[in-house]
Formats: C-alpha cells, structure tokens, sequence
C-alpha cells in the first residue's frame, strides 16, 4: 500500500460487497424471469415463430407493470443475507 492510501475496514467491506449483489440482483432477476417464461410457456408469437425476449417483457409490462418484471427481485436479496 502507497503511503496516504485509506484502505476499507472489515464492515465497509461487507457493506460495498452486500450492495453489489444488490445491484447485480436488480439486473439479473428480470433476465431470469425471462428465461424461465420462455422456457415454460413456450410463447410464441402470432406468426407462430418463437416470441422475442423484448416482446415477452412488453407482455409482462403489459399485464402487471414493473412489478412484473422486477418481482422476485427481494426475494433474491434476502435469500443472499
């Protein structure tokens, strides 16, 4: 370490690495959630060629706003504390 460099201590530390896997979390979920409608559903679209993923999530948007598409996101946060 360079002289006049801070380095975190022990809780800071904990604190920066609980708040990336919030952050991670928040970009993760929503793709999961994807995935998992894509695979279980099977949707298609109109045409009867598989749906799009930004078509998937404008039906989700569509049916229950954000709170679909974010839903499980808390749920995943408190499963890593």
């Amino acid at each position: 370490m360079r002289r006049g460099q801070k380095t975190l201590g022990a809780v800071e530390e904990l604190l920066v690495g609980a708040l990336a896997g919030v952050f991670s979390r928040f970009f993760t979920t929503p793709m999961n959630n994807l995935v998992t409608r894509k695979q279980t559903l099977g949707q298609t679209s109109s045409d009867g060629k598989p749906a799009s993923s930004a078509s998937i999530l404008r039906d989700i948007y569509r049916e229950k706003g954000i709170t679909g598409i974010l839903v499980f996101i808390g749920i995943r946060v408190r499963a890593d504390f």
